[in-house]
């Protein structure tokens, strides 16, 4: 499947710390998201003020990772605390159930054509994806299926 495979860590129920909400609010709710994007700009913006041009610039010639990261899109995975410095360091490929199978070509392309000389495959606890395989998902929407269908759980 890889060409190169450096080095490769499987990691399972790696990642247990519970996420917490800053603030209370409603799923689906048009206010919580107007304000949250209002949230992500600022954020962005001092980020950006913090870093400089010169930083944005080195980043904008290439990335040459030193690992690809296999991990859960779970919103509770905080694939950031692996590394102080992720930008540029980190080739980040995240799915429902940190699944190589539906993301063989990130994987690939990571490890073969970005020459990572890491891969990690980063597992947590109570993962949904997981939970949903090892019952009946039939009524789920099709996309969702599909990756499910992926999981084989022993």
């Amino acid at each position: 499947m890889f060409k190169k495979f450096s080095a490769a860590v499987f990691a399972a129920s790696v990642i247990t710390t519970p996420a917490f909400a800053h603030d209370e609010h409603e799923h689906g709710d048009a206010a919580v998201a107007q304000q949250f994007i209002k949230t992500i700009m600022s954020t962005e913006a001092k980020y950006a003020h913090h870093h400089g041009a010169r930083f944005f610039q080195n980043l904008a010639k290439g990335q040459h990772p030193r690992a690809t990261v296999v991990t859960c899109s779970d919103s509770r995975v905080q694939s950031n605390m692996l590394d102080k410095t992720p930008e540029g360091d980190l080739f980040m490929v995240r799915n429902i159930g940190n699944q190589i199978a539906t993301s063989a070509g990130s994987v690939e392309y990571g490890v073969n054509h970005l020459n990572s000389s890491l891969l990690l495959i980063i597992g947590h606890s109570s993962c949904g994806a997981i939970k949903a395989a090892s019952g009946d998902y039939s009524t789920l929407e099709d996309p969702i299926k599909k990756e499910l269908d992926t999981i084989k759980i022993a």
